[in-house]
């Protein structure tokens, strides 16, 4: 049978065998939660009853709301419920000027110019890989920077370096050994020594009528040339002072 107890103060351990049926929730102070349900997430109140919620405010730790936008990017908003942005369209970026952030249009950058210096100190990639479609220089790339130095070669001409100055080209029909500005088509500047373990040594031909080799060497009184000459049909090795050209 049921025995239905009002008023009762106990000390010392009281023993209730079976349920113990409350009229009316057990309080807080009394070790109970001071509410009949609890649904969700409870929190505590103090001494007065627990309290339920669905949503767990940024105060105590939460969002503030129970569901977000698809693809938002979610931002703080102090002590209030977190915030998230609309989802962002196709090739845009996030931005934010001293408010809520959105997504805008990925600007477009046509061209870009520097007045003075880029880098004054010492530029380093530590990965990946740069590309450049392509770089107009306002002068010349000089060769102390990797370059040339100049902006324009004559066609099917030889290159000849100059130091830490600009590059400079030769003749294209024009060879030189120990000069880099041959005079002739072609120039050796210091000693030459002509060996060959054949029967010939030196060999110069000229099939063009009217033409023929001719050796400058140096004397006393100016230069002289040495050439063949033909009188008649006889041919005879010449000397005469004179330059070859």
């Amino acid at each position: 049978s049921n025995l239905t107890v009002t008023g009762i103060h106990a000390t010392g351990t009281l023993r209730v065998s079976g349920a113990v049926t409350l009229e009316t929730a057990l309080t807080v102070a009394n070790g109970g939660t001071g509410v009949v349900t609890l649904t969700d997430i409870v929190l505590g109140n103090g001494t007065s009853a627990f309290t339920a919620t669905s949503t767990l405010t940024a105060s105590k730790g939460g969002t503030g709301v129970a569901s977000f936008t698809a693809n938002g990017v979610l931002y703080g908003n102090d002590t209030g419920n977190i915030l998230v942005t609309a989802q962002g369209p196709d090739n845009s970026i996030l931005t934010a000027n001293a408010g809520a952030p959105v997504f805008t249009a990925t600007p477009t950058m046509a061209s870009t110019s520097v007045l003075g210096s880029l880098n004054t100190g010492t530029l380093t990639a530590t990965s990946g890989t740069s590309y450049l479609n392509a770089l107009s220089l306002a002068t010349d790339l000089t060769v102390a920077n990797g370059g040339t130095g100049a902006s324009t070669f004559t066609t099917n001409a030889v290159l000849v370096g100059n130091g830490t100055g600009a590059i400079t080209t030769a003749a294209t029909s024009s060879v030189g050994t120990a000069t880099s500005t041959p005079s002739q088509e072609f120039n050796v500047t210091g000693d030459q020594f002509v060996a060959n373990s054949g029967t010939t040594t030196l060999f110069m031909d000229s099939t063009t009528a009217e033409n023929g080799a001719c050796i400058q060497m140096k004397s006393t009184q100016g230069p002289v040339r040495m050439y063949i000459t033909i009188d008649g049909t006889t041919p005879s090795l010449k000397f005469e002072l004179g330059s070859c050209k």
